[in-house]
């Protein structure tokens, strides 16, 4: 396996993990943190979240290694290692894995799979741009965001009426007029549409018919959409922001957008005086955010009111994510938030804890189990 690098992608990932380890020394004393796990340390940093399948997960490190591992991440075999660098977002189709390798910079890579019932690599494509993001799989296609190679459709090759198991452009688009896409966001399927995120020259939520990759819309947006699009119902929500983390300033504002695709409009874009790369989670119409400020807010997607939960000093840039009725967040550093409603409905901390290791990706939750990305693999809680 590769030396475990510094690396870079469009979250500007390794002045995060400076800052944050620069920060992390008031946490707790030296002498009181855990010796790190030898099998986790060997994994070393990872971004995106893990998949489950059967019994097992699988999860790709930003070195490009694609891992296999049981449930509480003690047993942990390398299946693959590829070329370049990823921020291991992938995707689970039925028994195939898929994910895309390259950072920011990268404008060759390519897109890999992996048989899960053969136990064994699958094939690749040549991509020309970047896949930081997670590929869409939808009957039978993939859609794949290629950063500033805009976004593709790929099917499988057949020969004598029997998919070879290769794949082929069924179409690209990279442009929006004439100026170019940069694709920085995770794709969204609706109805006959995939959409997805563009920032820089076209800045704004472009969608694209699914058998043609004709354009079909565009909502154009004020600030950069980066980062991560979320879905509730008929609508499409995420931040835009020129926060990029290149220096530690977290009090960059954001407008938090939501697109109506059934009315076809722009709904709102609020301005928050923080900013966020992943999306919040979305409960009878109010969205749960934690920003860069320190702040816990709830955002009603109607009326636009905010409802403040908690604020602290140390920033909130991970998804936040709900456990039963509490509202729950974790902070670069490891700052371990909850807060419950009480019966006059106002908050509540039900969790204040420190998990001593730095949290720089994507925490998710399966089966009750919260995976943290760190620096020496996921954290399990």
């Amino acid at each position: 396996m590769r030396t475990q690098p510094g690396f870079v992608s469009n979250l500007c990932l390794v002045s995060l993990i400076l800052i944050a380890g620069g920060m992390d020394s008031t946490a707790a004393p030296e002498s009181k943190a855990p010796k790190p796990d030898l099998t986790r340390s060997k994994v070393g940093s990872v971004f995106s979240a893990p998949v489950a399948h059967g019994e097992n997960l699988y999860f790709v490190s930003t070195t490009g290694v694609l891992y296999e591992a049981d449930s509480e991440m003690k047993k942990i075999k390398k299946l693959f290692e590829g070329k370049k660098q990823s921020t291991g977002a992938i995707t689970l189709s039925g028994d195939t894995l898929y994910w895309g390798e390259g950072l920011h910079g990268d404008t060759s890579t390519e897109l890999h799979s992996y048989d899960l019932k053969k136990k064994k690599i699958g094939p690749s494509f040549k991509v020309t741009g970047h896949v930081e993001r997670p590929v869409l799989a939808s009957g039978g296609s993939l859609y794949v965001p290629m950063g500033p190679g805009g976004i593709a459709r790929l099917d499988s090759e057949t020969a004598k009426g029997k998919a070879t198991g290769s794949y082929k452009e069924t179409w690209r688009t990279s442009q929006h007029g004439a100026k170019p896409l940069h694709i920085d966001s995770n794709l969204v399927e609706y109805q006959s549409e995939v959409c997805a995120a563009s920032v820089y020259e076209v800045k704004g939520l472009i969608c694209f018919d699914k058998a043609t990759g004709k354009e079909t819309r565009f909502h154009e947006l004020k600030r950069d959409p980066k980062g991560q699009l979320g879905t509730s119902k008929d609508l499409i929500y995420g931040f835009a922001t020129s926060g990029n983390l290149l220096e530690p300033k977290f009090d960059i504002p954001s407008d938090f957008y939501v697109v109506d695709l059934k009315e076809k409009k722009l709904r709102f874009e609020k301005e928050l005086r923080g900013f966020n790369f992943f999306a919040p989670p979305v409960e009878k119409n109010e969205a749960f955010l934690t920003l860069s400020t320190g702040d816990f807010i709830l955002l009603n997607l109607v009326t636009q009111k905010i409802t403040f939960l908690g604020e602290f000093p140390e920033p909130f840039i991970n998804p936040p994510f709900r456990m039963n009725e509490d509202y729950c967040g974790i902070g670069i550093m490891g700052k371990f938030n909850c807060y419950t409603k009480t019966q006059d409905m106002s908050p509540a901390v039900s969790k204040d804890s420190r998990i001593l290791e730095t949290v720089i990706g994507e925490v998710s939750v399966l089966n009750s189990r919260i995976y943290l990305p760190t620096r020496i693999g996921f954290s399990v809680q």
